[in-house]
């Protein structure tokens, strides 16, 4: 069988378009794996400034998650504004959203104040009972994930360990 110039050219084309739009690693397959946060942030949450830093969270394959962070209260005595949240949850990729909804939480207070145990609890409370949260996810490579909460209004990097 003899080939033609015109045939060899359409297969090198047909390759190199190939090899160009590659068929990379899906979304659900890049957010696989550790990440921590980048820098902290601080959300105004009715009126109450938060700070989140420290921020960790590991996407496993089978669709849980495992996080913990720092959250620090503003407008609050020392003795009651830092705590350590630690949670296990569920996520899924949605139309570019990141859909992420907490099954378990433990807060603790690292301020030191043992009353604080009660706010603890509370806090973990509101965090089991919340809806599913859903950010937009700005950037999402095989070293950085970006997203945007929506509701909340913040914007957090993350970078792959």
């Amino acid at each position: 069988m003899k080939l033609n110039l015109k045939q060899a050219f359409l297969g090198l084309f047909t390759a190199l378009a190939l090899s160009a739009c590659g068929v990379g690693p899906s979304a659900d397959e890049l957010i696989v794996g550790d990440w921590v946060q980048t820098k902290s942030i601080e959300v105004d949450d009715a009126g109450v400034s938060l700070e989140i830093s420290d921020s960790s969270i590991r996407y496993l394959s089978d669709g849980t998650s495992q996080s913990s962070a720092r959250l620090k209260i503003g407008n609050v005595p020392a003795d009651l504004s830092t705590y350590q949240v630690e949670a296990v949850g569920t996520w899924a990729i949605t139309n570019s959203n990141l859909v992420e909804k907490i099954t378990q939480a433990d807060v603790i207070n690292t301020s030191g104040n043992p009353q604080a145990a009660a706010i603890a609890q509370q806090m973990a409370d509101t965090i089991l009972a919340a809806e599913p949260s859903s950010a937009e996810i700005l950037a999402l490579t095989e070293t950085q994930l970006t997203l945007r909460e929506t509701e909340a209004n913040y914007t957090i990097q993350f970078e792959k360990r």
